[in-house]
């Protein structure tokens, strides 16, 4: 080798170590370091393609199951519209059935099911031993299983209704059978109550007299309403008083007598007294006293200072009806107590004593009585009775009054019930 050869190879070495770069590997001392190449362009583009082939694989399975997700979704929506075309037909759909509603039996040819254990005449005998128009809501929970592929579940449910619908159908037969027994039951026992009620009419009739007596507690808001309807009927207003004369023949009574009635004293019962005063309407008010029973929460007699009861007249407007030559005032006992649940000293004490009590205060004749809360017994009656009251009022309804009853008076509730 020349001189002038040395130079040109070592510059083609120093070319070469710039392209190449040596990696050297630490080694023990007793062995030589190993230089490796350095991956070229053509190395990297083809390690590159190794990688992607795998992941445009993965792509296209995720893809695909992408794709068969929204087609099972797809699917299963159709089988909703199934449902919901069974739920809300459209009119211009085409009559499938008998019931003009799509079965699941369309559905179930669309999606073409095969399945081994539901044979296509099994199918067609199953659907057709259901009901549709009778059990709607059961059809279409099958027709929804049939329309998202599961077939089998679906005849289940069916083979389950089926036997359900043979209970039911027993139940059903035995609870109308029931329902009808009940029904004439209440239908024979109406007619016997009307019967009985025209019958008790008819001796009362023979016997006594139609006087309603009207009974109110609080002044009714068409208080005024009703005043004009028993005029416009051609009612004339009478007393207790009034009643007890006609009842025992002692006096003549009008055409059409009617008796208005207020119960308890409130002080509510103003309002109707000046009603009755611009209609020049004759009224019985009964009022209760108030004792040590009542502990003065009611009554004329009632504690104003105390934190109990509704607001009640007092003796100053009690003069007040009394001196108006309109209003009757009755008794209704000292404590407005249940009297049938009392012993006879008791009921005497509550019914005698209120009326000893108005007519002190008051200054005039008290001789009817109204028992509180309609309750009474044999006892009640005797003690009224004695105690000179000549009418006692109850809450039993009626119109029809005799003297056999004058002391069990009956009344009504309202006026638009009169003839």
């Amino acid at each position: 080798m020349t001189e002038s050869s040395k130079p040109q190879k070592q510059q083609q070495k120093a070319k070469r170590t710039k392209k190449t770069k040596v990696v050297k590997h630490v080694m023990p001392a007793e062995t030589e370091v190993a230089e490796t190449p350095a991956p070229t362009a053509k190395t990297i583009t083809l390690r590159k393609r190794h990688i992607a082939l795998p992941l445009f694989c993965l792509l296209l399975l995720a893809c695909a199951s992408y794709s068969y997700g929204r087609w099972g979704n797809t699917r299963l929506n159709l089988g909703r519209l199934s449902m919901q075309n069974v739920m809300r037909p459209s009119v211009t759909e085409p009559r499938r059935d008998r019931h003009n509603v799509p079965t699941a039996y369309d559905d179930l040819r669309a999606l073409q099911i095969d399945d081994e254990h539901l044979q296509r005449e099994q199918l067609d005998n199953q659907i057709t031993s259901v009901d549709m128009a009778s059990t709607p809501a059961q059809f279409r929970r099958i027709e929804y299983y049939f329309a998202t592929a599961n077939p089998v579940l679906a005849l289940w449910l069916l083979d389950d209704l089926r036997t359900r619908l043979k209970a039911d159908d027993t139940y059903v037969a035995q609870a109308s059978a029931r329902m009808r027994a009940e029904k004439e039951q209440a239908t024979k026992l109406a007619d016997q109550k009307a019967q009985r009620d025209r019958e008790l009419a008819a001796a009362a009739a023979a016997n006594g007299t139609t006087i309603p007596i009207l009974m109110y507690h609080k002044t009714p808001s068409d208080f005024e309403a009703q005043l004009n309807q028993l005029r416009s009927k051609g009612y004339t207003t009478i007393t207790m008083a009034q009643v007890a004369c006609g009842l025992r023949k002692a006096c003549t009574l009008p055409s059409k007598p009617a008796v208005i009635t207020f119960d308890d004293g409130f002080s509510d019962q103003q309002k109707a007294f000046k009603l009755l005063q611009k209609y020049g309407m004759h009224a019985t008010y009964y009022l209760i006293i108030g004792g040590d029973r009542s502990k003065r929460c009611i009554g004329i007699e009632r504690n104003q200072s105390a934190a109990c009861g509704d607001s009640y007249m007092n003796w100053d407007e009690a003069r007040v009806l009394a001196g108006s030559g309109l209003i009757e005032i009755g008794a209704h006992t000292m404590d407005h107590l249940n009297l049938a649940s009392l012993n006879e000293a008791d009921q005497s004490f509550q019914i005698v004593t209120s009326k000893q009590r108005l007519e002190q205060e008051l200054g005039i004749a008290v001789t009817t009585l109204a028992y509180p809360y309609g309750s009474f017994n044999a006892a009640s009656v005797r003690i009224a009775q004695q105690a000179g009251f000549s009418t006692a009022v109850s809450t039993i309804e009626g119109t029809v009054q005799s003297k056999d009853n004058i002391y069990t008076l009956r009344r009504v509730r309202s006026t638009y019930k009169l003839p």
